[in-house]
């Protein structure tokens, strides 16, 4: 690599630290403007958080569920179709009223 190629790789990497860092700056700016605190009438930061812990695991345990059958018996039963049609039902989730 020549010092010419070194330069502009450099170069790069700093414009992408400086982009990173302006991207963290703003991120953190956008969370601290828009913190919601849970008190005894407002619980809903709580619900989400365990709301989404168990929505990674459901789909965790059926992926694992359907990778471990497959690779036993390379197919799927209709039993593997109702659990895949439960967990896209489940997951998904409605529009903020």
């Amino acid at each position: 690599m020549n010092n010419t190629t070194r330069a502009s790789s450099n170069a790069a990497d700093i414009r992408n630290i400086a982009h990173r860092g302006q991207t963290m700056t703003f991120l953190l700016d956008v969370r601290q403007a828009s913190q919601v605190l849970v008190t005894a009438d407002n619980r809903g930061p709580q619900i989400k958080i365990i709301a989404w812990t168990a929505m990674v695991l459901m789909i965790l345990s059926v992926g694992t569920r359907l990778a471990i059958k497959y690779n036993a018996f390379r197919y799927f039963g209709w039993d593997d179709g109702f659990v895949t049609v439960a967990m896209v039902r489940a997951s998904w989730i409605p529009p903020e009223i």
